[in-house]
């Protein structure tokens, strides 16, 4: 990884690995060498082998900065950091400092609250008009309307029950 800004600097080397690929071979020949460059070493292996990656790099003296491990769920990618070394630890705490200091807001959670629905009920949209302080006159103008509907559908069923009842008396009568 290289920084996009202007002096385009090495941010970090990153090597991911085969469970075929994280053998003592593989740590010599590659991973010591990655971890010499300038910048940072992120490690990335199967799940079931981030134990003998932590374990070779500390037998081979590898400066690894973080190992994160892999597996997929269907058709996605899922990745568990397993391991952070001291100095990544202090960077990362060093920089949060600094954001934080800078008065940069923290960063947002990834969930968001969902927007309430509002009821076509009577009694929904008066709590949404309580609830709602923003415009008074807007919110007057809902609970009117959905009055107005509540109310329209009312008289449309009392007039089909209605008729439904004169055409009934006229079935009575024409039996007669």
């Amino acid at each position: 990884m290289v920084t996009s800004k202007a002096p385009r600097r090495l941010h970090g080397v990153i090597e991911v690995e085969t469970a075929e690929s994280v053998n003592h071979l593989e740590a010599m020949a590659e991973w010591v060498h990655f971890a010499k460059a300038r910048g940072a070493f992120y490690l990335y292996v199967p799940a079931g082998t981030t134990d003998v990656a932590l374990r070779l790099c500390r037998n081979y003296k590898i400066a690894v900065s973080e190992i994160w491990s892999y597996y997929a769920v269907g058709e996605q990618m899922r990745f568990t950091m397993t391991y952070r070394s001291a100095r990544a630890a202090a960077a990362a705490q060093a920089s949060k400092v600094a954001r934080l200091a800078q008065g940069a807001p923290k960063r947002k959670s990834a969930a968001k609250k969902a927007p309430a629905r509002k009821s076509a009920t009577k009694g929904g949209a008066k709590r949404a008009a309580k609830k709602a302080p923003a415009k008074k006159g807007v919110a007057k103008r809902t609970v009117a309307v959905v009055r107005k509907k509540t109310a329209k559908k009312a008289t449309a069923k009392k007039k089909a029950a209605s008729k439904n009842r004169v055409a009934i008396k006229k079935k009575a009568v024409r039996k007669k």
